[in-house]
C-alpha cells in the first residue's frame, strides 16, 4: 500500500499509467532513468505522482538541452518525416467538385474511378486479377488496412524512370535509387530498399494527369521503368 494518495511505489505507477488506455508508455527502466529528476517523495523510496506529473508537462513543452536518446530521436525524425511526406502531398486549394454525383460514385468503387478519371490509361478490360487487387485496395483505404499483393508480368506495377520519390534526402525519382537508399512510406517512416528490377527498356508507359482549373498537376510519361521493395513494404515505391 502507497503512504499517500499521491505517492507510488515504482510498481505501482506503472501499473498504473500503463492502464491508462494508451498501452505501454512506461517501463521500469523509463522510470528509473526519470527518477533522477526531483520527482521522488520524501522518502525517496515512492514517486510523488504530483511532482512527476508536473515535470512530464515540463519536458513536454520544452525542447531538449542535451543530448538526445535513441528513442526520442527516432520518435522527432518521424515526426519530421511524416510532415515532410504532408507538405509534399499539398496540392493547394481544392477546386469546387463539377460533377457531386459522379464524384460520389467514385469514392464508392475504386473501379468508377479508375474508368471515369482515368480512362485513357484504363480503357482495356478489367481481368480476374485486376479485380481483385481492386476489391483488396478499397477494403486498405476504407478499412485502414495494409495489403501486399503480388501481380505477373504485364500487369502494370512497374513506375517511369522519371517518377517522383520522395526520400530522407529530398526528391529523388525511380531512376535514380538503389538498393540500400531510403524511401518514405505512406506513413513518413524511412524505409530501406532491399530490391530493385533492373532497368526494363521498350515497356510501354502511360501518362496520367489530374486536371485543376489552372492547369496540370503530375505527369509520367517514358518508355523505361523499374520497381522497387522497402523493408517492411512489398510493392512498387
Amino acid at each position: 500500500m502507497t503512504s499517500s494518495t499521491h505517492n507510488y511505489r515504482p510498481t505501482e505507477l506503472i501499473r498504473l499509467i500503463n492502464k491508462s488506455g494508451f498501452g505501454t508508455v512506461l517501463t521500469e527502466s523509463r522510470l528509473k532513468v526519470h527518477r533522477g529528476r526531483d520527482v521522488n517523495s520524501s522518502d525517496f523510496r515512492t514517486v510523488d505522482l504530483a511532482k512527476y506529473a508536473a515535470w512530464l508537462t515540463e519536458e513536454f513543452f520544452r525542447e531538449a538541452d542535451g543530448p538526445l536518446d535513441y528513442q526520442e530521436k527516432k520518435r522527432r525524425q518521424a515526426e519530421k518525416n511524416a510532415e515532410t511526406v504532408r507538405t509534399g502531398q499539398d496540392i493547394g486549394v481544392i477546386p469546387e467538385v463539377d460533377d457531386p454525383d459522379r464524384k460520389k460514385a467514385a469514392l464508392q468503387s475504386f473501379r468508377i474511378f479508375c474508368e471515369t478519371y482515368f480512362s485513357e490509361v484504363f480503357y482495356l478490360k478489367w481481368s480476374e486479377d485486376h479485380l481483385r487487387v481492386i476489391e483488396k485496395i478499397e477494403r486498405a483505404v476504407v478499412q485502414g488496412a495494409l495489403c501486399a499483393i503480388a501481380m505477373p508480368r504485364g500487369s502494370g506495377k512497374a513506375l517511369a524512370l522519371d517518377t517522383p520519390v520522395l526520400t530522407p534526402l529530398g526528391w529523388s525519382t525511380m531512376g535514380g535509387l538503389k538498393v540500400g537508399d531510403e524511401v518514405f512510406d505512406e506513413g513518413g517512416v524511412s524505409r530501406r530498399i532491399v530490391f530493385a528490377t533492373e532497368v526494363q527498356y521498350g515497356r510501354e508507359c502511360f501518362r496520367s494527369r489530374i486536371i485543376v482549373r489552372n492547369g496540370a498537376i503530375g505527369s509520367v510519361s517514358t518508355g523505361e521503368s523499374r520497381t522497387f521493395r522497402a523493408s517492411g513494404r512489398s510493392g512498387t515505391c
